[in-house]
């Protein structure tokens, strides 16, 4: 029987189209043979970082797949899908292999011992096809970001139906929750219920200031502001949210939205409803412009993060967020800055790790406000100019030659990490920093001058004299 649900399996997926294979793991023998060889030589940090940016892409998109599955979520087990892809050298997939399993608890006078996880085999061949028709869907509507021109394999986990086996609905568990609530309270945490939305039994809470939707199966929601009029702060992160599902009415009471880990491919244009809205979260979705944005109309946004999204260009316009104080950019693919940065004038911190930036723009010396930078895992090879008052630099992992002379008489400068680039001289700047307090210059290629590498050894001892601490 297995093996004809194998073969039914493999000749859905298989077409003359694509060479992908889609290989579920059929009994206890293959599982057991795949966790032998789940262990990975060492890996470079550039395909580490790939990697990662991938991962949370695919499951990401698995995610939210398999959960749409009629057949899947029919199971009466909470079981975990599992995953492992093999990418090749031009970064298309060759084959996924993927199985189910199951935690099982170890208990012992009532007191859980151990969770162990264990294999769950799937006997009905349509909840594998239609799992297999889902899977090659996503993988072939799937771009994998930039190609290390190397092998590798991406893997992960989630569960896929963690709430269907409880008794009741996700109507039914929220308004349980909610029952059990005063009318009065600030602040309602539903994370983590299964909800597949919100009913009208939320508007009772008319004292509300937080509430909080995050990690549970909301690919629609719709709340009507008017009648929450004092919410500050609404987190939906971990949900299947896009700019077309989600919808709040005008208001002036949010101040806070968490988007994060959804699946927006836009920017939510239609968040500027919210006027006094200062801190918005859009991290983990796949957002790459604000395309017809007005941007103007968020003009009171202080911090605004697009960490791991596929922006490869910011707009000259984003500067019109004149009461920006952080951005955080982390894990895109920029490999400029805008020209027109100078003019974020109340930007404090600027996070823009983890992207393809050849040069920082002279002009971010311009930006007098500015305290923190983290621009580690770049391809910097200079840094011509800083802003006077930073106090917090971050530029490991890059590709610098020297120490920056750019660093001289920084008279807030505390803390600067220039560990993991390619630095043989300058190290003599270090001296002329004032008020430095930490300092990490480690794997670097000093040693390569034996003269450059005993004046920064010199160096350290005489900055250890002064209590800064040096790694």
């Amino acid at each position: 029987m297995k093996t004809l649900l194998s073969s039914i399996i493999l000749l859905f997926v298989f077409s003359k189209t694509t060479a992908q294979k889609y290989i579920y793991l059929e009994n206890q023998k293959d599982f057991d043979i795949a966790m032998v060889k789940r262990d990975s030589p060492n890996e470079l940090e550039e395909i580490k970082t790939i990697k990662m940016k991938n991962q949370a892409r695919f499951q990401k998109n698995m995610n939210i797949v398999l959960k749409k599955c009629k057949e899947l979520t029919r199971i009466k087990e909470e079981v975990v899908f599992n995953y492992r892809v093999f990418v090749n050298k031009m970064n298309t997939i060759d084959s996924i292999q993927y199985y189910f399993t199951e935690f099982k608890m170890t208990r012992v006078d009532s007191v859980i011992k151990g969770v162990k996880s264990i294999y769950f085999g799937i006997e009905d061949p349509l909840k594998l096809v239609e799992a297999s028709r889902s899977i090659k869907a996503m993988i072939e509507n799937t771009s994998l970001y930039e190609n290390p021109m190397k092998p590798y394999e991406i893997r992960g986990s989630f569960f896929l139906n963690q709430y269907f086996s409880k008794s009741d609905g996700w109507e039914g568990r929220l308004k349980t929750y909610l029952d059990e609530k005063q009318d009065t309270v600030k602040t309602l945490k539903l994370a983590g219920l299964g909800l597949k939305g919100v009913t009208k039994d939320i508007y009772r809470f008319k004292n509300l200031e937080t509430l909080d939707l995050s990690k549970n199966e909301i690919e629609s929601l719709s709340i009507d502001l008017k009648k929450l009029p004092k919410l500050k702060k609404l987190t939906i992160s971990d949900n299947m949210l896009s700019e077309k599902t989600l919808k709040l009415n005008r208001n002036k009471s949010l101040n806070i939205i968490n988007l994060t880990n959804n699946n927006f491919n836009k920017f939510p244009s239609k968040l500027y409803r919210s006027k006094n809205l200062k801190d918005l979260h859009l991290a983990s979705n796949f957002i790459s412009d604000f395309g017809k944005t007005k941007l103007k109309k968020f003009s009171n946004l202080e911090l605004l993060n697009l960490y791991n999204n596929l922006f490869s260009v910011l707009p000259e316009k984003i500067v019109v967020l004149k009461n920006l104080q952080i951005l955080d950019l982390y894990h895109n693919n920029l490999k400029f800055l805008p020209s027109n940065i100078d003019k974020f004038q109340n930007l404090q911190t600027l996070a823009i790790s983890n992207n393809d930036l050849w040069e920082l723009p002279d002009n971010l010396k311009n930006l007098v406000n500015l305290k923190v930078i983290y621009v580690h895992h770049n391809k910097l090879s200079a840094i011509n100019a800083l802003p006077p008052n930073i106090e917090y630099l971050d530029l490991g992992f890059n590709l610098l030659t020297e120490v920056p002379k750019s660093l001289n008489n920084l008279e807030k400068l505390t803390d600067l990490d220039l560990a993991n680039n390619k630095m043989i001289s300058g190290s003599e700047v270090l001296k002329q920093i004032p008020n430095l307090k930490n300092l990490n210059v480690m794997r670097n290629d000093f040693e390569s001058d034996p003269t450059k590498f005993a004046e920064l050894q010199q160096i350290i001892v005489d900055l250890k004299k002064k209590s800064v601490k040096v790694k």
